[in-house]
């Protein structure tokens, strides 16, 4: 596995914006990638360089984080290989701002958790067609769990009627049987302990059963991967970066998956 030297923000966020490029969401980010300070390994440099040179081409800032944090940074990225994921399988993902609808001209994410009928901002989210389904992929919102209780969701993919629902009653989603996937993004800067995971762990079992429940992080260790290995815990991806294209070919193959069987349920 490569590895990142300071796993900094700036990683975090070239990771968004080569994924958000990639995608074909944000066309220029010139000023943006400049914006990037922290060192670099040589590696990283190297990787980084060759995605912009295909990808990214030059014009304004297009992206707007409203929490400049690895672990913001870090959700947009797995947010947009889960939007990866649905056009492998064949399907289409819509970047849509909450206000101004499809392809809006700037990118904004949450900067913490939110509900997803906000209208403060022109939150973005991503609208999903795949065969006689349709569904949307959030970031940081927060559900209803069975028990009454709030939990945010640092990615989420839930059903399109139901997220209609919500933005029109105004009132939380819900954890229920309209709730696909549910996936904690840690971004860690130094070694990993296992108290997130085990909060996640509660999380989950206060949603009813979801097609996929995951915990991605860009490191692990001994501690940590033994926690994930039980058969309780969430599905783990811990060592999910751009500089491991073999943890993302995984992570958007397992994803492609799940919702390939959640097409046939029905």
């Amino acid at each position: 596995m490569a590895h990142v030297e300071g796993n900094s923000l700036g990683v975090a966020r070239v990771w968004i914006a080569l994924r958000l490029a990639a995608a074909g969401w944000v066309k220029g980010h010139g000023r943006f990638f400049h914006s990037c300070s922290s060192p670099f390994s040589s590696e990283w440099a190297a990787a980084g360089a060759a995605r912009a040179a295909v990808h990214v081409g030059q014009g304004k800032d297009a992206l707007q984080l409203n929490s400049n944090t690895c672990e913001r940074a870090y959700e947009a990225y797995v947010l947009s290989l889960c939007a990866e994921a649905v056009r492998s399988a064949g399907g289409t993902a819509t970047l849509t701002g909450i206000n101004t609808g499809p392809n809006p001209a700037l990118v904004v994410l949450r900067g913490g958790p939110g509900d997803m009928a906000s209208r403060g901002q022109d939150f973005c989210y991503v609208d999903c067609v795949f065969s006689r389904k349709r569904f949307e992929i959030h970031a940081d919102v927060v559900y209803e769990g069975q028990s009454g209780a709030n939990h945010e969701i640092d990615v989420s993919i839930c059903e399109a009627a139901h997220a209609q629902d919500v933005r029109q009653s105004g009132r939380a989603p819900r954890t229920n049987k309209y709730l696909i996937a549910a996936i904690e993004c840690k971004f860690y800067q130094s070694s990993p302990g296992v108290a997130l995971a085990r909060t996640f762990v509660g999380l989950i079992k206060d949603c009813s059963p979801n097609r996929l429940n995951a915990f991605v992080s860009n490191q692990t260790s001994r501690g940590l991967d033994s926690f994930l290995s039980t058969t309780w815990a969430p599905k783990p991806f811990t060592d999910l970066t751009a500089l491991n294209p073999q943890s993302e070919r995984r992570f958007i193959a397992n994803v492609e998956q799940v919702l390939r069987q959640w097409e046939r349920s029905r």
